[in-house]
């Protein structure tokens, strides 16, 4: 929907910057070859720990940190509610009614069932007729959705990546830059 176009494209500029603080920083490897690897390297874990391909709660602790601290987690969850939370009703699902016509005889926890269709003769394809009852019914598979509003909570912990990634590549630039000694002054020669 357009009403969240503009906190969709915040979370996304918020998402760009922050990768490219860190870009920033691996920038100032002794090798550029070796900085670009460790800036792919990181955004790979980040793509991994995203809460998208693995649950958080199924991380080891000295790994899950990276789950907590690289930005597409962050992103990812404040995105699918910025566009999801307020995306008008969706077709094919049913409201479960236990009693009188058209009752069914079994309705999942959510109380929403979908019919079969020829695409979907079992009906497994359905998620929910609102943007909150189709983010609770991806939650439950990706670690990172969810039907709560936490868009703001995400975005400064966006920024909050960056601001680190970037503190810490002006200490090193202005550490690498200050460490060199005075270069002598030029010899003077007789002709």
């Amino acid at each position: 929907p357009w009403d969240t176009f503009l906190t969709t494209l915040a979370l996304f500029s918020a998402h760009c910057w922050a990768f490219e603080c860190i870009a920033q920083f691996f920038s100032l490897s002794a090798n550029p070859l070796v900085g670009m690897l460790k800036y792919l390297n990181v955004w790979f874990i980040s793509a991994l720990f995203s809460g998208l391909v693995f649950r958080g709660r199924d991380v080891i602790w000295p790994l899950r940190l990276l789950y907590y601290c690289l930005p597409m987690k962050w992103f990812f969850g404040a995105t699918a509610y910025s566009i999801m939370a307020s995306s008008p009703p969706y077709e094919g699902t049913l409201a479960c009614n236990s009693t009188g016509a058209g009752a069914v005889s079994y309705c999942p926890d959510e109380g929403f069932y979908c019919p079969s269709t020829e695409e979907d003769p079992f009906g497994l394809s359905c998620y929910g007729e609102t943007g909150p009852q189709i983010l609770d019914s991806l939650s439950k598979t990706y670690d990172a959705i969810s039907s709560e509003n936490t868009v703001l909570t995400d975005l400064i912990a966006i920024l909050a990546i960056g601001v680190f990634f970037k503190v810490n590549y002006c200490v090193y630039l202005y550490a690498s830059c200050t460490a060199g000694r005075m270069p002598n002054p030029p010899r003077q020669i007789k002709i």
